[in-house]
């Protein structure tokens, strides 16, 4: 689990470094962005997205997972692809009301709850 957790805290960085909202916190392996629909499109041409949420009819939640076997070279190309494709995304605020505070690692984070249902595609 160490090693995944770190290529996802090197993706999770690189989000974050090109304006991608990242969601939930980065406790894990697991990293949930938020995107418009175009900008999902956009970043599904090149790279292998789970469909997590649509939060309305122009966003969604997609998620991007590591493991154990995630070659740092591929999180590499993955980074690249996320700094040439951030040119189209913009920066989202959502109402602070969603937020909650989560601690992971000692680190005070805000995240977004758990979605209670998801809606199809």
């Amino acid at each position: 689990a160490r090693h995944a957790n770190k290529e996802a805290d090197r993706v999770r960085e690189a989000l974050k470094k090109n304006g991608y909202k990242v969601l939930f916190g980065g406790c894990t392996n697991q990293i949930f962005i938020l995107l418009t629909n175009s900008e999902a499109e956009k970043l599904q041409q090149s790279v292998i997205m789970g469909f997590w949420e649509r939060t309305d009819a122009d966003h969604v939640i997609e998620r991007i997972a590591t493991s154990w076997a995630t070659d740092p070279e591929e999180t590499d190309a993955l980074i690249d692809v996320l700094r040439q494709s951030a040119s189209v995304v913009e920066s989202k605020q959502l109402s602070t009301h969603l937020w909650t505070t989560h601690v992971c690692q000692g680190v005070e984070q805000k995240i977004l709850p758990p979605p209670v249902q998801r809606t199809k595609r």
